[in-house]
């Protein structure tokens, strides 16, 4: 077990409980979004990666507010009362997050493997029956949370790709995902990265999803460890050692 800190600092020495001098820091949540911020410009002890830090009041971080967003789940709930404890709602996993989901039949026409045994599988969407001669081979890949379904598309299998997009991404209809990633041909990089939101917009860049294309394209050896791809905002150079992969985003235009 890790002790949680007392982080009320002394009033006349400015120094916490434990003996440390507070820094000012912001406390934010694992989800990669401006908004996920649980105080800012805090002064607090230095923290050590394993620590606890107990936030009193939640505000809308409890429960009853809470959601899956980037299919995180769901922390328990625990019930206390002086120095009694109770567990009176489990924590979710990840099982829990996708047990009500289901694939229609007519959405698939052929398997390579199980979905829930292989990392590639084949697809076939409902918008696109008539114009598909055959399965698409995916691979479902995540970063940081946000999941693709990530397609080969330099034989330009998937033509209509917002359309695509908004049929395969649904949770419930589809094969769910937070976006389809399209690798294609690049006059001026090792490839092309194109992105669709599940709603068949298509954004300028993703850094979550360009470093799952990087990851692709290694796995696949269509590149090697190193490779720079297009995309709408520019050039990305990423480089992959294992299963880390960093990529070089370009600096912002203006500030």
């Amino acid at each position: 077990t890790i002790p949680l800190r007392s982080l009320s600092p002394d009033k006349k020495t400015k120094r916490t409980s434990w003996g440390g001098f507070p820094e000012v820091v912001d406390v934010v949540g694992p989800v990669c979004e401006s908004g996920d911020f649980f105080a800012r410009e805090r002064p607090l002890p230095q923290i050590t990666e394993g620590e606890y830090l107990a936030i009193m009041d939640t505000g809308a971080y409890c429960f009853s507010m809470s959601f899956t967003y980037n299919a995180r789940p769901r922390p328990a709930e625990v019930l206390v009362k002086k120095d009694q404890w109770w567990i009176i709602r489990e924590r979710e996993t990840y099982k829990d997050l996708i047990k009500e989901e289901s694939i229609p039949e007519e959405l698939f026409s052929s398997f390579r493997g199980s979905p829930s045994s292989s990392k590639s599988c084949s697809a076939r969407p409902l918008g696109e029956k008539k114009a598909l001669s055959g399965p698409i081979p995916f691979t479902k890949l995540q970063g940081s949370g946000n999941d693709f379904i990530v397609i080969d598309n330099r034989s330009q299998l998937i033509k209509n790709r917002p359309e695509f997009a908004r049929t395969i991404c649904p949770r419930k209809t589809g094969i769910g995902a937070d976006g389809v990633l399209l690798l294609e041909k690049s006059p001026v990089a090792d490839f092309k990265m194109r992105i669709f939101n599940p709603d068949g917009s298509e954004p300028a860049m993703c850094g979550n999803g360009a470093r799952c294309i990087a990851r692709f394209a290694h796995l696949k050896k269509i590149v090697g460890e190193k490779c720079s791809f297009e995309t709408l905002s520019g050039k990305i150079f990423s480089q992959v050692k294992k299963n880390q992969v960093r990529i070089r985003m370009k600096d912002p235009p203006r500030l």
